[in-house]
Protein backbone atom coordinates (compact mmCIF):
# COMPACT_ATOMS: atom_id res chain seq x y z
CA UNK A 1 0.00 0.00 0.00
CA UNK A 2 2.86 2.52 1.00
CA UNK A 3 4.62 1.71 -2.28
CA UNK A 4 1.42 2.18 -4.24
CA UNK A 5 0.65 5.77 -2.14
CA UNK A 6 4.44 6.69 -3.33
CA UNK A 7 4.00 5.85 -6.59
CA UNK A 8 0.68 7.64 -6.95
CA UNK A 9 2.32 10.72 -4.71
CA UNK A 10 5.40 11.13 -7.39
CA UNK A 11 3.55 10.67 -10.56
CA UNK A 12 1.12 13.83 -8.88
CA UNK A 13 4.25 15.36 -8.08
CA UNK A 14 5.61 15.00 -11.58
CA UNK A 15 2.35 16.68 -13.46
CA UNK A 16 2.30 19.20 -11.43
CA UNK A 17 5.80 20.28 -12.79
CA UNK A 18 5.08 19.12 -16.15
CA UNK A 19 1.53 21.12 -15.82
CA UNK A 20 3.95 24.18 -14.56
CA UNK A 21 6.33 24.20 -16.90
CA UNK A 22 3.41 24.19 -19.70
CA UNK A 23 2.14 27.53 -17.60
CA UNK A 24 5.06 29.76 -17.72
CA UNK A 25 6.21 28.34 -21.16
CA UNK A 26 3.00 29.83 -22.47
CA UNK A 27 2.82 32.76 -20.29
CA UNK A 28 6.84 33.43 -22.09
CA UNK A 29 5.27 33.28 -25.27
CA UNK A 30 3.87 36.20 -25.42
CA UNK A 31 5.70 37.76 -22.97
CA UNK A 32 8.38 37.87 -25.90
CA UNK A 33 5.86 39.16 -28.23
CA UNK A 34 5.65 42.79 -26.51
CA UNK A 35 9.15 43.02 -24.78
CA UNK A 36 12.72 44.04 -26.11
CA UNK A 37 15.17 41.74 -25.27
CA UNK A 38 18.65 43.21 -24.07
CA UNK A 39 21.69 43.53 -26.53
CA UNK A 40 24.71 40.96 -25.72
CA UNK A 41 27.77 40.73 -27.57
CA UNK A 42 29.53 37.58 -28.83
CA UNK A 43 31.77 35.53 -27.00
CA UNK A 44 34.45 36.94 -29.63
CA UNK A 45 33.21 40.59 -29.26
CA UNK A 46 32.89 40.50 -25.48
CA UNK A 47 36.71 39.15 -24.84
CA UNK A 48 38.00 41.71 -27.77
CA UNK A 49 36.24 44.25 -25.90
CA UNK A 50 38.56 43.39 -22.62
CA UNK A 51 41.55 43.42 -24.64
CA UNK A 52 41.36 46.59 -25.91
CA UNK A 53 39.55 48.60 -23.18
CA UNK A 54 41.65 46.62 -19.98
CA UNK A 55 38.31 46.78 -18.29
CA UNK A 56 37.27 44.62 -15.46
CA UNK A 57 34.73 42.01 -16.17
CA UNK A 58 31.40 40.32 -14.06
CA UNK A 59 28.74 37.77 -15.12
CA UNK A 60 25.49 37.25 -14.28
CA UNK A 61 23.81 33.84 -15.22
CA UNK A 62 20.84 31.35 -13.95
CA UNK A 63 21.95 31.33 -10.88
CA UNK A 64 22.43 35.35 -10.04
CA UNK A 65 19.12 36.35 -11.39
CA UNK A 66 17.22 33.51 -8.87
CA UNK A 67 19.48 35.19 -5.70
CA UNK A 68 18.37 38.63 -7.17
CA UNK A 69 14.58 37.34 -7.02
CA UNK A 70 15.54 36.29 -3.74
CA UNK A 71 15.42 32.11 -4.02
CA UNK A 72 18.51 30.08 -2.73
CA UNK A 73 20.69 28.38 -5.05
CA UNK A 74 22.93 25.38 -3.97
CA UNK A 75 26.40 27.23 -2.48
CA UNK A 76 24.96 30.67 -1.94
CA UNK A 77 21.73 31.32 0.35
CA UNK A 78 19.63 34.57 -1.17
CA UNK A 79 19.42 37.67 1.61
CA UNK A 80 18.05 41.20 0.76
CA UNK A 81 21.91 42.75 0.70
CA UNK A 82 22.87 40.33 -1.74
CA UNK A 83 20.14 41.55 -3.95
CA UNK A 84 20.35 44.38 -3.58
CA UNK A 85 24.13 44.38 -4.70
CA UNK A 86 23.00 43.06 -7.92
CA UNK A 87 20.97 45.04 -8.77
CA UNK A 88 22.99 47.88 -8.73
CA UNK A 89 25.70 45.64 -10.25
CA UNK A 90 23.26 45.19 -13.42
CA UNK A 91 22.25 49.26 -13.66
CA UNK A 92 26.60 49.62 -13.93
CA UNK A 93 27.67 52.56 -16.62
CA UNK A 94 31.32 52.88 -15.15
CA UNK A 95 32.78 51.96 -18.78
CA UNK A 96 35.55 50.30 -16.14
CA UNK A 97 33.30 47.35 -15.65
CA UNK A 98 31.51 44.87 -18.94
CA UNK A 99 28.71 43.10 -17.47
CA UNK A 100 28.17 39.83 -18.75
CA UNK A 101 24.62 38.53 -19.17
CA UNK A 102 24.00 34.90 -20.76
CA UNK A 103 23.02 34.96 -25.10
CA UNK A 104 20.14 33.13 -24.45
CA UNK A 105 17.37 35.79 -24.90
CA UNK A 106 16.39 35.90 -28.71
CA UNK A 107 17.78 32.28 -29.95
CA UNK A 108 18.87 28.90 -28.38
CA UNK A 109 19.76 27.57 -31.74
CA UNK A 110 23.78 27.17 -31.04
CA UNK A 111 23.35 25.52 -27.66
CA UNK A 112 23.04 21.42 -27.07
CA UNK A 113 19.50 20.14 -26.64
CA UNK A 114 19.68 19.35 -23.04
CA UNK A 115 21.17 23.05 -22.44
CA UNK A 116 19.05 24.90 -25.25
CA UNK A 117 15.87 23.32 -23.18
CA UNK A 118 17.30 24.37 -19.70
CA UNK A 119 17.41 27.77 -20.85
CA UNK A 120 14.00 27.65 -22.05
CA UNK A 121 12.44 26.70 -19.22
CA UNK A 122 14.39 28.71 -17.09
CA UNK A 123 13.97 32.04 -19.33
CA UNK A 124 10.23 30.99 -19.26
CA UNK A 125 9.84 31.67 -15.74
CA UNK A 126 13.03 34.62 -15.34
CA UNK A 127 12.64 36.45 -18.60
CA UNK A 128 10.68 39.47 -16.57
CA UNK A 129 13.28 39.35 -13.84
CA UNK A 130 15.95 39.68 -16.72
CA UNK A 131 14.18 42.47 -18.57
CA UNK A 132 13.22 44.27 -15.46
CA UNK A 133 17.36 44.75 -13.97
CA UNK A 134 18.53 44.65 -17.70
CA UNK A 135 18.40 47.77 -19.99
CA UNK A 136 16.80 47.22 -23.15
CA UNK A 137 19.26 49.82 -24.77
CA UNK A 138 21.99 48.78 -22.90
CA UNK A 139 24.81 46.54 -24.78
CA UNK A 140 25.88 43.90 -22.59
CA UNK A 141 29.43 41.11 -22.83
CA UNK A 142 28.71 37.91 -22.97
CA UNK A 143 28.49 35.89 -20.01
CA UNK A 144 29.26 32.80 -21.89
CA UNK A 145 32.84 33.95 -22.17
CA UNK A 146 33.80 31.42 -19.70
CA UNK A 147 31.76 28.72 -20.38
CA UNK A 148 32.82 27.82 -24.21
CA UNK A 149 32.84 24.40 -24.39
CA UNK A 150 30.33 22.19 -22.93
CA UNK A 151 27.05 24.07 -23.75
CA UNK A 152 27.33 24.29 -27.26
CA UNK A 153 26.81 22.53 -30.37
CA UNK A 154 30.44 23.85 -32.31
CA UNK A 155 32.79 22.60 -29.72
CA UNK A 156 35.09 22.81 -32.82
CA UNK A 157 35.49 26.95 -32.00
CA UNK A 158 36.30 26.06 -28.32
CA UNK A 159 40.26 26.41 -28.81
CA UNK A 160 40.00 29.61 -30.62
CA UNK A 161 38.18 30.95 -27.26
CA UNK A 162 40.68 29.65 -24.99
CA UNK A 163 43.64 30.85 -27.00
CA UNK A 164 42.02 34.88 -27.11
CA UNK A 165 41.32 34.68 -23.15
CA UNK A 166 44.80 33.49 -22.85
CA UNK A 167 45.88 36.66 -24.11
CA UNK A 168 44.39 38.47 -21.15
CA UNK A 169 46.99 37.34 -18.66
CA UNK A 170 49.83 37.01 -20.61
CA UNK A 171 53.00 38.61 -19.23
CA UNK A 172 51.04 39.53 -15.87
CA UNK A 173 51.00 39.27 -12.81
CA UNK A 174 47.97 37.47 -11.10
CA UNK A 175 45.65 37.52 -8.40
CA UNK A 176 43.51 34.63 -8.63
CA UNK A 177 40.53 34.69 -5.30
CA UNK A 178 39.01 31.06 -5.68
CA UNK A 179 37.13 28.53 -3.48
CA UNK A 180 39.35 26.58 -1.80
CA UNK A 181 38.76 23.73 -3.74
CA UNK A 182 38.87 25.26 -7.18
CA UNK A 183 42.88 25.21 -7.90
CA UNK A 184 42.15 27.44 -11.05
CA UNK A 185 44.86 26.29 -13.56
CA UNK A 186 45.76 23.53 -11.91
CA UNK A 187 47.07 20.15 -13.21
CA UNK A 188 46.95 22.19 -16.88
CA UNK A 189 48.11 24.91 -19.12
CA UNK A 190 45.34 27.77 -19.11
CA UNK A 191 48.08 29.69 -17.03
CA UNK A 192 50.72 29.13 -18.59
CA UNK A 193 51.51 32.66 -20.14
CA UNK A 194 51.20 34.16 -16.47
CA UNK A 195 54.21 35.77 -15.45
CA UNK A 196 53.25 34.92 -11.85
CA UNK A 197 50.40 33.89 -9.50
CA UNK A 198 49.28 34.20 -5.83
CA UNK A 199 46.08 33.32 -4.55
CA UNK A 200 43.37 34.22 -2.31
CA UNK A 201 41.19 30.99 -0.93
CA UNK A 202 37.67 31.57 0.13
CA UNK A 203 34.79 28.99 1.02
CA UNK A 204 33.30 26.61 -1.06
CA UNK A 205 29.94 27.50 -0.22
CA UNK A 206 27.77 30.72 0.99
CA UNK A 207 30.73 32.81 0.54
CA UNK A 208 29.25 36.04 0.89
CA UNK A 209 29.72 35.72 4.56
CA UNK A 210 33.16 36.51 4.48
CA UNK A 211 32.50 38.98 1.48
CA UNK A 212 33.95 41.86 3.31
CA UNK A 213 36.96 40.02 4.39
CA UNK A 214 37.83 38.78 0.63
CA UNK A 215 37.23 42.23 -0.60
CA UNK A 216 39.81 43.98 2.08
CA UNK A 217 42.00 41.32 1.22
CA UNK A 218 42.24 42.02 -2.68
CA UNK A 219 42.29 45.53 -1.47
CA UNK A 220 46.07 44.76 -0.40
CA UNK A 221 47.63 43.53 -3.84
CA UNK A 222 49.05 46.17 -6.12
CA UNK A 223 46.74 47.53 -8.80
CA UNK A 224 48.65 46.17 -11.70
CA UNK A 225 48.11 42.90 -11.11
CA UNK A 226 45.30 41.18 -12.36
CA UNK A 227 42.73 39.88 -10.55
CA UNK A 228 41.08 36.79 -11.51
CA UNK A 229 37.52 35.59 -9.63
CA UNK A 230 36.43 32.00 -9.47
CA UNK A 231 33.63 31.91 -6.31
CA UNK A 232 30.60 31.65 -7.56
CA UNK A 233 28.18 34.72 -7.73
CA UNK A 234 30.27 36.92 -5.19
CA UNK A 235 32.98 36.96 -8.03
CA UNK A 236 30.82 39.40 -9.63
CA UNK A 237 30.18 41.48 -6.56
CA UNK A 238 34.28 41.24 -6.15
CA UNK A 239 34.69 42.04 -9.83
CA UNK A 240 32.46 45.03 -9.39
CA UNK A 241 33.63 47.15 -6.19
CA UNK A 242 37.40 45.97 -7.45
CA UNK A 243 37.04 48.06 -10.96
CA UNK A 244 35.63 51.08 -9.32
CA UNK A 245 38.66 51.22 -6.82
CA UNK A 246 40.88 51.14 -10.18
CA UNK A 247 41.85 47.11 -10.07
CA UNK A 248 41.17 45.00 -13.51
CA UNK A 249 38.96 41.93 -12.00
CA UNK A 250 37.68 39.53 -14.34
CA UNK A 251 35.06 37.14 -13.04
CA UNK A 252 35.67 33.94 -14.53
CA UNK A 253 34.07 31.21 -12.86
CA UNK A 254 33.60 27.97 -14.43
CA UNK A 255 36.56 28.86 -17.52
CA UNK A 256 39.08 26.03 -15.96
CA UNK A 257 36.91 23.18 -15.34
CA UNK A 258 35.33 24.41 -19.01
CA UNK A 259 39.34 23.96 -20.14
CA UNK A 260 38.95 20.73 -18.64
CA UNK A 261 36.12 19.28 -20.41
CA UNK A 262 37.75 20.27 -23.23
CA UNK A 263 40.84 18.87 -22.66
CA UNK A 264 39.54 15.66 -22.17
CA UNK A 265 36.92 16.05 -25.00
CA UNK A 266 34.07 15.26 -23.08
CA UNK A 267 30.29 15.77 -24.47
CA UNK A 268 29.20 15.34 -20.63
CA UNK A 269 29.72 17.33 -17.81
CA UNK A 270 32.36 14.96 -15.56
CA UNK A 271 34.15 15.35 -12.43
CA UNK A 272 37.64 16.53 -12.54
CA UNK A 273 39.86 14.67 -9.88
CA UNK A 274 41.42 16.90 -7.32
CA UNK A 275 38.72 19.87 -8.08
CA UNK A 276 35.56 20.89 -6.93
CA UNK A 277 32.43 20.97 -10.02
CA UNK A 278 29.43 21.76 -8.43
CA UNK A 279 27.36 20.48 -11.93
CA UNK A 280 28.82 16.63 -11.73
CA UNK A 281 29.47 15.55 -8.02
CA UNK A 282 30.43 18.31 -6.08
CA UNK A 283 33.48 17.84 -3.86
CA UNK A 284 33.01 14.37 -3.23
CA UNK A 285 36.08 12.61 -3.10
CA UNK A 286 37.86 16.13 -3.55
CA UNK A 287 41.02 15.64 -1.21
CA UNK A 288 43.93 17.73 -0.30
CA UNK A 289 45.83 19.76 -3.27
CA UNK A 290 49.73 18.09 -2.94
CA UNK A 291 50.94 20.71 -5.82
CA UNK A 292 53.57 22.35 -3.95
CA UNK A 293 54.10 24.85 -6.54
CA UNK A 294 50.16 25.83 -5.96
CA UNK A 295 50.75 25.80 -2.33
CA UNK A 296 53.41 28.06 -2.22
CA UNK A 297 51.32 31.07 -3.91
CA UNK A 298 48.75 30.44 -1.44
CA UNK A 299 49.00 34.41 0.12
CA UNK A 300 46.10 33.91 2.28
CA UNK A 301 42.82 31.75 3.22
CA UNK A 302 39.76 33.21 4.53
CA UNK A 303 37.23 30.53 5.31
Amino acid sequence: MKKLLLILWNGLFSLTGRLADLFFLVKDFFYKLFTKAPKVMSKEESINHILKSGCSVCRLGDGEIKLIAGRDISFQKACPELSEKFGSLMACEDERLLVCIPDAFSTLQDFESADGLYWKKHLARYRPAWYKYAGADKTYGNAFISRPYMCFKEKEKAPFYFDLLKKLWKGRQLVIIEGEKTRFGVGNDLLEGAAGIERILGPSSQAFTHYDQLLDCAKKSDKSKLIIIALGPVASLLAFELAALGYQALDLGNLDTEYEWYLRACTEKQPIKGKLVYEAGGDTGVGPCLDKNYESQIIAKIF
